[in-house]
């Protein structure tokens, strides 16, 4: 970073006693409480959403060639564990994505 880069910096970023920054503070940090809650919320309606079944069939490539998901296994299909991971992973990619869209809108108001 250079001198120029550095003085652009600072004079985006005043200097405020600590009573005017506390103040600016505790309002974000409602904002930041009521981020959190509709992050929870969002949170629960994705763990309460329904499934639904997968009728199509689904290869994968694998060291053997490509393989049916219940091929993986040995044959013995979808262990549990292995559906939760892959459910959670789900949950976890649409919650990631639905929250950046979120906190967009949060922070451009």
């Amino acid at each position: 970073m250079d001198a120029t880069t550095k003085n652009k910096s600072a004079k985006r970023h005043p200097v405020v006693s600590r009573e005017e920054w506390l103040g600016k503070r505790i309002a974000l940090l409602e904002k930041e409480k009521q981020l959190t809650r509709l992050k929870d919320d969002l949170s629960r309606q994705l763990r309460d959403l329904r499934w639904v079944r997968i009728d199509k069939n689904y290869l994968f490539q694998s060291t053997d060639g490509e393989k049916e998901l219940g091929e993986l296994f040995g044959g013995l299909g979808v262990s549990t564990g292995f559906a939760d991971g892959l459910r959670m992973l789900v949950i976890f990619v649409t919650f990631s994505a639905l929250f950046l869209i979120a906190l967009l809108q949060f922070f451009r108001n």
